[in-house]
């Protein structure tokens, strides 16, 4: 084999080390997200950096099982709803990272945009908690 051929194969060998090495993570339902814009949105960002299993897989009877977690290996839960903002004006996304039974690892507030949306700076800090988090 040539010398560009073990390249090209080692580079092969590295994506797909890469590629399944990514954390697992869920993203449950988000409540009171009518249009699923934020479930979306949410996906969308972490989706692309984590391998994202289906809530459907980890959830008994609408709720985390953690013994479901742990055989599909997934490291963290994002859980949360839309609701009226504390402030009073418009609404907010609170979101919490579960890995255990019990109090959320970390919790977040975010407000939407008059479309219902969220900010591109909420969706980057979210995704680079979610980083430190889920590794």
């Amino acid at each position: 084999m040539s010398l560009h051929g073990r390249l090209a194969a080692l580079g092969l060998l590295v994506c797909a080390f890469s590629a399944s090495a990514a954390p697992k993570i869920t993203i449950a339902p988000i409540t009171g997200d009518k249009k699923s814009q934020v479930g979306s949105q949410i996906s969308n960002a972490l989706c692309r950096t984590y391998t994202c299993v289906p809530s459907s897989r980890v959830f008994s009877k609408k709720k985390p099982d953690w013994n479901k977690m742990k055989s599909a290996q997934v490291t963290g839960l994002l859980v949360g709803g839309v609701a009226k903002a504390k402030s009073g004006k418009g609404k907010e996304v609170q979101l919490s990272w579960l890995d255990k039974p019990g109090k959320a690892a970390q919790s977040w507030s975010f407000p939407l945009t008059s479309a219902g949306k969220l900010t591109s700076s909420s969706v980057q800090t979210l995704s680079a908690d979610v980083g430190n988090l889920a590794s």
